[in-house]
């Protein structure tokens, strides 16, 4: 059975305007579609991803979507749907996105949910930052519509439990036009490194000096199996002078007016640390 996207709004009975709840609705559709095809694309899914409208409930308006049969592999489908959710999560926590920063966190976040989420990936999910900010632009524009008292849920494969609750009190400020227009170059390459901290919580925020591009950055260590053995003290911990040999995700960006930048790194694989003390170890 294909996986769908049930949207379920709650309006006021005898409330002004009505055609705006359409409105929302048909935003709310654009929207998850727009998401739904970011995600695809930044998982190397090459599929042009369609909506069909199933049903429309009435009442409250439920509206149901699915995805064009012959486009998208229903698992695959499914995972989308639950990502494109946890997003819509993080939004719920706030009332509030407009700098270049907090889109940024957001892609993060949903590169992490692609990766654990999609079975079988090859490379890591990379998510087109300036494609998100007129994504988020869209759903705010749709929340607009929703009045005080009015609910809005996501659910993916008639799973109500599951759904979740839109924050329609959150709004896009930034200016779509203004953000991201560097220029931003997406990398895959085989890194010798120094790391400058010797002690590590988690995976976020790990401090490198590389010797490969001369250049100083964080990156986040996405090689979960190196990480939970380093973390379980199985290795050896990496001191000032040992060289990490690892592969690395990384954007070259390029401001408008400025210099060049390493951002949003991550370590894929870990393949050896070369120790001060001249030996070897392959991990």
């Amino acid at each position: 059975m294909s996986a769908s996207l049930s949207i379920k709004y709650d309006y006021l009975c005898g409330r002004e305007n009505p055609d705006e709840v359409f409105e929302a609705i048909s935003l709310y559709i654009k929207t998850y579609r727009e998401l739904a095809q970011l995600m695809a694309d930044a998982i190397g899914c090459e599929v042009d991803y369609k909506f069909s409208l199933e049903s429309v409930t009435e009442g409250s308006i439920f509206s149901k979507v699915v995805a064009l049969r012959d486009t998208i592999s229903a698992h695959i489908e499914e995972a989308l749907y639950v990502s494109g959710n946890e997003l819509f999560e993080d939004l719920s926590e706030v009332n509030e996105t407009k700098s270049e920063e907090q889109v940024n966190d957001l892609a993060l976040s949903l590169e992490d949910r692609l990766w654990e989420n999609v079975p079988d990936q090859i490379s890591y999910p990379h998510v087109d930052r300036r494609r998100l900010v007129y994504i988020l632009s869209s759903f705010s524009k749709a929340n607009k519509k929703a009045l005080e008292g009015e609910e809005v849920m996501f659910a993916s494969a008639n799973d109500a439990v599951n759904a979740q609750p839109v924050n329609i009190e959150w709004r896009f400020t930034g200016d779509p036009k203004r953000m991201f227009l560097g220029k931003i170059e997406n990398k895959t390459s085989f890194l010798r490194m120094y790391a400058s901290v010797t002690v590590y919580e988690g995976n976020a925020n790990w401090k490198f000096n590389c010797i490969t591009l001369k250049r100083k950055f964080h990156a986040r260590i996405v090689d979960k199996e190196w990480l939970e053995r380093y973390q379980a003290g199985i290795i050896k911990p990496i001191g000032p002078n040992d060289v990490l040999y690892a592969e690395v995700q990384y954007d070259i960006y390029t401001p408008p007016n400025g210099k060049e930048e390493v951002k949003n790194a991550k370590v894929l694989r870990v393949i050896e640390i070369k120790r001060n003390d001249g030996y070897q170890h392959e991990l």
